[in-house]
């Protein structure tokens, strides 16, 4: 009896013991459920939004091909919560507890809330159908490759054409881009061995004529300078101009008077020589009609400064309307549902789907169906199937067919990247409104 007595306490022990070790482990599984949550989710929701976004561009260029509205969809918010929770852990069995082990149920529950808003209103529009800046070329360009944005971005320059109408989903294309394609070429040949390169240069545009001294007020000097206006003051008149950012090409001295340079300046209509060329674009270079320059007036010059950094500085004023002087190259750029329209052009379609006309095709003056897809070789590739592509990353499901980019084709992958840039930096600027200058008039 005396033996079992002792016994009883001991077992009783070692199974609150076995409870409290369940309680504390537990308590720190909890405490720990945080850190475990986001390294076990965290990429999966990174890796599936990258895959998705891709896919969903590549869906409304295909969607494009065929003239249906491109749509998008936002996820502006992912919210997952983590649930963990137990019971009869200590068990309910004497049996159970006497072998040592415990019983119970240990759930876990993850429960994500998706947000899609989809893209609308006049801010969507404008995104979609305001043509794009020159300074894209820059700013979405990592690395300082032009050339996908040249060759999907740009219509024509200096009035080198890229098949301006192939950037229209119903419009036929009885034109090539082989002149567009040899000037890029030669561009970019010239900037990888650091002929030229593109930089931001500082330009000053008088925003209005010359303004009597007796005009100008404290107050609205105060009030230019707030607002980075600089004001140009002499003895008899008062002029106001504007600092801004334009993007130039500035050529290196052993290479200004090079003959694949003169070869640019020939193809562009450059003047052959100069140090410095303007980047403009066309739709940002109004002309003024009737406006005639000087004679002798080559408009101001890009100079580097002298100090060697970055920058570019611009002397002179700069005459409005001259989009055609020979220190500047003046860009025809697309908006992005001209880039998507463009692109389209590399979608591979069925034949039955041409046969029973739900797709645009033009023929040549031979009479045979013209092959859209020489517009984008090279440049962008969609290929088109009617099972699935297991093996394809960017693949998606369209009128009964599978249309995927080829694992082994970076470069379409890159123009996918690009344009997802783009469309995230349109986006921007159409939210922005430039300052408001009001003029004294006496």
């Amino acid at each position: 009896m005396t033996s079992n007595c002792h016994e009883r306490p001991a077992a009783g022990c070692e199974g609150i013991c076995r409870c409290l070790i369940a309680i504390a482990l537990l308590t720190a599984g909890g405490g720990c459920l945080g850190p475990a949550a986001i390294r076990g989710t965290r990429l999966h929701y990174n890796q599936a939004y990258e895959r998705t976004a891709d896919q969903e561009l590549l869906l409304n260029i295909v969607r494009m091909r065929y003239a249906d509205s491109p749509v998008f969809m936002d996820l502006p918010a992912i919210t997952s919560q983590f649930e963990a929770s137990s019971n009869g852990l200590a068990g309910s069995s004497s049996i159970v507890q006497d072998l040592g082990y415990l019983s119970g149920n240990f759930l876990m529950r993850d429960a994500p809330t998706l947000s899609y808003v989809p893209r609308s209103g006049r801010e969507y529009a404008k995104t979609l159908i305001t043509p794009l800046r020159a300074e894209t070329l820059v700013n979405t360009s990592p690395g300082g490759n032009t050339r996908n944005l040249f060759l999907a971005c740009v219509d024509s320059i200096n009035g080198v054409r890229n098949a301006p109408l192939a950037t229209s989903p119903q419009g036929c294309v009885p034109e090539d881009n082989q002149a567009f394609r040899y000037a890029i070429d030669a561009i970019l040949a010239l900037q990888s061995r650091g002929a030229i390169e593109l930089r931001f240069a500082t330009e000053e545009t008088f925003a209005t004529g010359e303004v009597p001294p007796n005009s100008v007020t404290p107050e609205f000097l105060l009030d230019s300078l707030a607002k980075d206006y600089v004001v140009h003051v002499n003895a008899s008149s008062v002029r106001i101009a504007k600092p801004q950012q334009v993007l130039a090409v500035v050529v290196s001295p052993e290479e200004a008077d090079s003959p694949e340079m003169r070869d640019l300046c020939e193809m562009l209509h450059l003047t052959p020589g100069l140090r410095a060329y303007r980047v403009v674009s066309q739709e940002a270079d109004p002309v003024a009609l009737h406006a005639q320059e000087p004679a002798g007036s080559s408009g101001p010059e890009l100079l580097p400064p002298p100090d060697g950094s970055g920058a570019v500085v611009a002397s002179g004023p700069a005459p409005a309307g001259n989009s055609h002087r020979g220190d500047t190259i003046s860009l025809n750029m697309r908006s992005l549902y001209q880039v998507m329209a463009f692109l389209s052009k590399g979608v591979g379609v069925p034949q039955k789907h041409i046969d029973r006309g739900i797709v645009q095709t033009c023929c040549t003056p031979g009479g045979k169906v013209d092959d859209w897809t020489r517009l984008t070789k090279g440049l962008f590739c969609v290929r088109v199937q009617k099972l699935r592509p297991w093996h394809a990353e960017i693949a998606v499901p369209y009128r009964n067919h599978w249309f995927f980019i080829a694992p082994d084709d970076v470069q379409s992958r890159s123009v996918l990247a690009h344009l997802l840039l783009a469309l995230e930096h349109q986006a921007a600027d159409a939210k922005t409104a430039a300052p408001v200058l009001t003029l004294p008039i006496r």
